[in-house]
């Protein structure tokens, strides 16, 4: 505040003044100081965005159908004449192998999968598959044995999902699918002679709805509920004089994995 006085202009801060009067009103009631500017509030804090699909990594390595069980079954056609095999398989890191359930082994078989989270909680990715395997087998009596190369079998699977976060522990991941496989199974005498190769291939929709329970925050297990719907196959075998042998194999179960994301 700035004043006029007889010795010059004085200059007064405000906390020092009480009051100011007029000189043509010198009873009017004073004016009262100027209280302090008050404080800017402070701004409430925002709201936690709410845990979801953006809280997984961008990518997810996955180990699956490393082990389990499930129901399969193989219908084959030829001439007009159908014949459907079926059983049960429980596996623990390896393959069903019984020669009844080719072509369906190749739905036990261990894959890895790499997938990426493209945005929204959605999942873009696939599968694969591979198993190898070797035997022989000895005649009694000194005759020629018999040895392999053996079994080869992969199958691949390019698949989609969907992440729904189940609170902190667990996601609900259902996947689908298309998977194609070839199976290889040969054996070739010592001794000389033809090798007699089994052969198999085909195709079915994959259906994995699947719970991941986060045991770190980007690693944990897995679990899947199988339902592979075979849509076409053939099957093959060498010296048949009937040709290719018309295949559906499928395969519905429950299997355990482990998955780690990045």
């Amino acid at each position: 505040m700035t004043i006029q006085t007889a010795s010059g202009v004085q200059t007064l801060t405000w906390d020092l003044v009480s009051g100011v009067s007029s000189a043509s009103n010198p009873t009017a009631a004073p004016m009262p100081a100027p209280s302090a500017a008050p404080s800017p509030a402070t701004p409430a804090a925002a709201p936690a965005e709410a845990a979801g699909p953006s809280t997984m990594p961008t990518f997810i390595v996955s180990l699956d159908r490393m082990m389990g069980f499930g129901f399969w079954s193989v219908s084959a056609s030829q001439n007009g004449f159908s014949q459907t095999t079926s059983g049960v398989e429980g596996q623990l890191l390896v393959a069903a192998t019984s020669p009844d359930a080719v072509p369906a082994s190749v739905y036990h078989t261990p894959r890895i999968a790499l997938e990426g989270v493209i945005g929204g909680g959605f999942t873009l990715g696939g599968s694969a598959g591979v198993m190898l395997a070797n035997s022989s087998q000895s005649a009694s009596g000194g005759g020629a044995s018999t040895g392999g190369p053996g079994l080869f079998m992969f199958v691949v699977e390019p698949r989609i999902g969907y992440l729904v976060q189940l609170g902190d522990k667990f996601v609900f991941w259902p996947r689908a699918g298309f998977s194609a496989f070839e199976y290889s199974q040969s054996s070739t005498p010592t001794g000389g002679g033809a090798t007699s190769t089994t052969s198999a291939s085909g195709f079915a929709v994959d259906l994995e709805p699947t719970i991941l329970l986060r045991a770190l925050p980007t690693a944990g297990f897995s679990a899947t509920a199988l339902a592979d719907i075979g849509v076409g196959g053939s099957f093959s075998q060498t010296g048949s004089t009937g040709g290719n042998i018309g295949v559906t194999s499928m395969n519905f179960g429950l299997t355990f994995g482990a998955f780690v994301g990045f």
